[in-house]
């Protein structure tokens, strides 16, 4: 199943890149994009327990 995955996912980048014209790689990562958890704002969130009480 993993291959059958793979191979859609190749047939469908390289039609892309034909329509476009160039290549859809690149050297960035999601990880440049996405802030690390540590400089994040966090705020707790209510339990449902929590509102049946009040």
């Amino acid at each position: 199943m993993a291959k059958k995955g793979g191979d859609a996912a190749r047939a469908a980048r390289e039609n892309i890149e034909k329509g476009l014209g160039r290549s859809i790689i690149s050297p960035n990562k999601a990880s440049d994009y996405i802030k690390p958890i540590e400089e994040t704002k966090a705020e707790e969130l209510p339990f449902e327990d929590d509102d049946k009480k009040n």
